[in-house]
């Protein structure tokens, strides 16, 4: 089974919205793909992650927001 694999690149670095004391919102614009996801931590191990959402941008293009 032959699997397609493509390497996205940013269209838009990744960039900060909407900060609260508890709370960010963290977007970023790739070439391609949908999976939306922010590792974070305290420690360089990191240990946490949050996925969000993924939405077409333009042509094939896909905005990604993650909330945390």
């Amino acid at each position: 089974m032959a699997t397609n694999t493509q390497a996205q690149t940013f269209v838009v670095q990744p960039y900060l919205q909407d900060a609260a004391p508890n709370s960010i919102r963290i977007m970023w614009e790739t070439s391609t793909g949908e999976e939306s996801v922010v590792m974070w931590g305290l420690e360089e191990s990191l240990g946490n992650s949050t996925s969000g959402n993924s939405f077409s941008s333009v042509g094939s293009a896909m905005m990604h927001d993650v909330q945390n």
